[in-house]
């Protein structure tokens, strides 16, 4: 028996290893779980890789060490996360009052803030993302050009200015597996208070 299961860790390690929990975690910026839709995985020129051995059983989500171990020819691992929503989940008036106060005043967002106010995604927060926001509450324009969700790694939120970093992607390097757990912070555009959750 101990000879048979020899045999198959050494000639199936992906399969034992795929086995495992996924390690990506999804979550809000007050540390809550968050549900995505999907999660595809892009290799060094952006092509998608298939991943399906390396999900877990009834799970959406791949292992990444696994999606790593089963393609030894890749350097660079893109994960990319979907989560569909509607576009004005937890996007009001305040979201707008909010921006106001850290174009015109003292009052600065912290991490957590400072990216869903950057509605256009072009890395400052001015008057152009007031206008934008204030268009789709208005219901003139029914979504957000640049997208609803933002997925980055949550070690970017210790950075002392987030425009600074362009490490926005979710892309790692082999030489950084195996990883324990990839925390990703998922924040909504125009949610400036962070109330969609």
């Amino acid at each position: 028996m101990r000879l048979a299961l020899l045999l198959v860790i050494l000639l199936f390690p992906t399969l034992i290893y795929c086995q495992l929990e996924s390690n990506i975690i999804f979550i809000s910026s007050e540390g809550m779980d968050v549900q995505v839709n999907s999660v595809s995985v892009l290799g060094d020129n952006q092509e998608s890789i298939d991943i399906s051995s390396c999900i877990p059983t009834g799970a959406l989500i791949p292992d990444m060490n696994c999606v790593v171990d089963s393609y030894p020819e890749i350097e660079n691992f893109t994960i990319v996360a979907d989560k569909a929503d509607n576009f004005l989940n937890g996007v009001s008036t305040l979201d707008i009052v909010l921006i106001n106060r850290h174009i015109v005043t003292s009052d600065k967002l912290d991490f957590s803030n400072l990216i869903p106010a950057d509605i256009n995604q072009d890395n400052k927060i001015n008057v152009l993302d007031f206008i934008e926001l204030r268009r789709l509450i208005l219901g003139i324009d029914p979504n957000i050009p640049a997208g609803s969700w933002r997925f980055l790694k949550e070690e970017i939120a210790e950075e002392s200015d987030l425009f600074e970093t362009d490490n926005f992607a979710l892309t790692f390097n082999r030489s950084e597996f195996p990883i324990d757990n990839i925390r990703v912070l998922v924040l909504k555009s125009g949610d400036v208070n962070n109330s969609a959750f």
